[in-house]
């Protein structure tokens, strides 16, 4: 999955989950290791679990 570039809007949950996770793990915001989980996340981005469940599945 390709992130879009700034300013685009996501075609999917599933793509906006990517790329709000993948940001902090590429800047370095998540600690080697950490744990994440999908309940969380999902809350945290107000939405369901399985875009967040792909998402992972991807990184």
């Amino acid at each position: 999955m390709q992130p879009k570039p700034p300013g685009v809007r996501p075609d999917s949950l599933a793509e906006l989950a990517y790329c709000e996770i993948r940001n902090p793990i590429l800047r370095g915001d998540l600690p080697v290791g950490v744990s994440l989980p999908r309940r969380k996340l999902a809350a945290e981005l107000n939405i369901s679990v399985p875009p967040v469940m792909e998402a992972l599945q991807q990184l």
